[in-house]
């Protein structure tokens, strides 16, 4: 029983691992990049990015930006 359940687990986390792969492969084609909805979901990082160029930090939310602490 041991063994079959630690087989069950083994399935499972490559099926995780490949369906995982598989989609991390289709959010890096080209089309899909374009697409308005991709670029709103990259905002945040842009968002972080940009603070952090000017000295700042950002909270995670749309709020507002602070001296980044030392």
């Amino acid at each position: 029983m041991t063994w079959g359940l630690l087989l069950t687990l083994a399935l499972l986390f490559g099926l995780f691992w490949w369906r995982g792969r598989q989609v991390g492969l289709l959010l890096h084609d080209p089309a899909i990049l374009a697409s308005p909805e991709m670029s709103l979901m990259s905002v945040p990082g842009v968002l972080a990015a940009r603070a952090q160029a000017l000295g700042l930090e950002w909270s995670g939310f749309y709020g507002p930006l602070r001296p980044r602490r030392k």
